[in-house]
């Protein structure tokens, strides 16, 4: 949608320079942190997270890393800016449940956590 007033390049100039800001605070807080597991929480975070770091697959898969209704659960690695893992979640809002039964999310959760325990 657009936003009255302004042009397409000032609008995707100004997401440019928030995702910078959010970059560089997202990095810092990682690093303060240094967790043995990063969640991300729904369609905002997962490409939030990816834009600032190299997500890879723990074990192969053919789920779609742009979408997080297929990456859901499924347990990656990062190295920079820590060496750290990550797990995608589907953010549990009313449409999620409708399209994931709640077993079927809690098993890819737990599958992933079992994954972790042994890496």
């Amino acid at each position: 949608m657009a936003t009255p007033g302004t042009s397409p390049a000032i609008r995707t100039s100004s997401r440019v320079g928030s995702d910078a800001s959010y970059q560089h605070l997202l990095e810092r807080e990682l690093r303060a942190l240094d967790p043995d597991l990063v969640i991300t929480f729904g369609g905002n975070a997962w490409p939030a997270l990816r834009r600032s770091t190299a997500p890879e697959l723990v074990v192969d898969t053919d789920a779609d890393p742009e979408s997080i209704m297929s990456i859901h659960g499924t347990l990656h690695r990062i190295s920079d800016p820590i060496d750290t893992h990550v797990l995608p979640l589907a953010h549990m809002s009313g449409q999620v449940w409708w399209r994931f039964p709640p077993d079927e999310y809690i098993s890819r959760l737990s599958e992933a956590l079992e994954l972790l325990e042994r890496q």
